[in-house]
């Protein structure tokens, strides 16, 4: 570890660059990203999609982002990913990419939510990546929740605990910081905090007996840092909770004691850009007890928030005090994660790769029904699908991908596209055009909430053709399919997905790799 600028020794501009996390666009380092380093100190960065193109690049951009960090703030930085798993990955494909936390739960195996947790550690630490942005502890209580769904690890609080725990116990043993996300509880709203902020109306006992439940567990397994989330509770202050003295400093810090480092959802979301401003948001935050804020993508934003901040303590109405215990925690967690990248064999990558695969099948083999099922596709099979598409902005933007199309490029037949909500001229015709195949092979995206797609869906099984439905991100709707149709979870859109659905087809051979 190198030795480490002491708080006694800083510059209020290098305070506040340490309570900074902020991204950069584009898989190396660029000119804008390293004045931002070297004129405002910024400590602290957190890497997307875009950022990570294969390992050889990755381990590179890390790297750099470590010495010029280290030169210019004399302490390194914490390096975060949001690498929850399923669909909610950065990584590259090459890597290993483990199922969501839906996924692995769903194999009642303790053990398998463990291994993964480690072995993600251990890949992400290889590289350069020393914070990861997991795991998930809501409680998945609302089946119109757009933003969490295959994210958590279940829909009650014990199944949450027991996962999560895990979880937690894997990512320690890998020696990576991580964080319990989305305090106080994101599972039980029908918002997106990217487009807006949630107000729920549950009060303090409520969420004592329900969604603090798991945070509680994180906190007696020391988990090193909590994410707050943007969700507004009636029965606070009816803020942000990002920006709550109630929520920050009063739930958490004095009700429930947690004394390690707290960290914001990106500040960047429309929940606090479009209500707030993000500059006044991080002042607001900061002051309501917040360590650490993102600013993932616009360095103008970082700036303007630093400014804010740095007048803020200049006149007096921000307390150095609050400054310097924010530090101190962000310090402490880099003294004791923040070490150079650790040795990793191509047979490290094999097995990784290989269990993140094996996760990923036998959760899907789990949970088809019938079990052991098959579909005869006959001489016109249809296939259907919506097009990948970003449900919610937490996900990454991802190259096109037909279910319905890669099925007919491999197997013959036709394929349509699925619309989310079809309206009924378009549910009129593509019951026509399925009526007139010999089987039907349809892709659903979260047809419990777009319930348009779901009518569809169980018209389409009232055809009596021979038929499956693969869901291609939360699997719910496949409960309210009849029990002939052939119901397969996948809990993701992705090309491994897709070939997964091929293992079904009767006579397939399987799809190419």
């Amino acid at each position: 570890m190198a030795v480490m600028k002491s708080l006694a020794d800083m510059t209020l501009t290098e305070k506040l660059g340490q309570m900074i996390v902020t991204g950069l666009p584009g898989p190396e380092l660029d000119g804008e990203f390293v004045r931002l380093v070297r004129e405002e100190k910024i400590g602290n960065v957190i890497l997307f999609q875009y950022n990570q193109r294969d390992r050889e690049q990755l381990s590179k951009l890390c790297a750099d982002l470590r010495e010029l960090i280290l030169e210019e703030t004399g302490t390194p930085p914490l390096i975060s990913s949001d690498e929850e798993g399923g669909i909610v990955s950065r990584l590259p494909e090459s890597m290993g990419k483990m199922p969501s936390a839906m996924a692995t739960a769903s194999l009642e195996d303790p053990q398998a939510v463990y291994n993964a947790a480690l072995w993600t550690g251990r890949q992400l630490r290889s590289v350069g990546i020393n914070f990861v942005l997991a795991p998930v502890l809501d409680i998945n209580n609302n089946l119109d929740n757009p933003v969490i769904g295959v994210r958590s690890f279940g829909r009650d609080a014990d199944t949450v605990c027991a996962l999560g725990r895990e979880a937690l116990r894997g990512f320690r043993d890998a020696g990576i910081m991580c964080v319990g996300k989305h305090f106080p509880g994101h599972g039980d709203t029908a918002t997106d905090p990217h487009l807006d902020f949630a107000l729920v109306t549950k009060g303090r006992e409520e969420l004592r007996a329900l969604e603090l439940v798991p945070f509680r567990m994180a906190m007696e397994e020391d988990v090193p840092a909590i994410m707050v989330a943007h969700v507004a509770f009636a029965g606070e202050d009816g803020l942000p909770s990002t920006l709550s003295p109630q929520i920050i400093t009063g739930l958490l810090r004095e009700e429930l004691g947690y004394r390690g480092l707290v960290v914001s959802d990106c500040m960047e979301m429309d929940a606090i850009r479009a209500n707030f401003g993000v500059a006044q948001g991080v002042l607001r935050s900061v002051k309501a007890g917040m360590d650490q804020v993102g600013i993932s993508r616009s360095p103008h934003e970082v700036r303007a928030a630093l400014k804010a901040l740095r007048e803020a303590v200049e006149d007096g109405s921000l307390p150095m005090e609050r400054i310097d215990s924010a530090v101190e925690r962000v310090l402490a967690c880099k003294a004791r994660y923040a070490g150079p990248p650790i040795p990793w064999s191509g047979a490290d990558q094999a097995r990784c790769n290989a269990l993140a695969d094996s996760l990923f099948t036998r959760a899907v083999d789990r949970g088809v029904l019938p079990q052991g099922g098959t579909l005869a596709l006959g001489d016109r099979p249809r296939f259907l699908s919506p097009i990948r598409q970003q449900l919610s902005l937490v996900t990454d933007k991802e190259s096109r991908l037909s279910l319905a199309e890669e099925l007919a490029a491999q197997f013959g037949g036709e394929a349509r596209e699925l619309p989310l909500r079809p309206d009924e001229a378009q549910r009129a015709e593509l019951l026509r055009w399925a009526a007139e195949g010999t089987s039907i092979v349809a892709g659903s995206l979260n047809a419990a909430i777009y319930r348009e797609q779901l009518e569809l869906l169980q018209s389409l099984a009232g055809l009596g053709l021979p038929m499956a439905c693969a869901a291609l991100r939360s699997p719910f709707e496949l409960d309210w399919l009849p029990e002939a149709v052939l119901r397969i979870p996948l809990y993701e859109y992705s090309p491994r997905a897709v070939r997964q659905v091929c293992r079904f087809l009767k006579g397939a051979g399987g799809c190419p790799a």
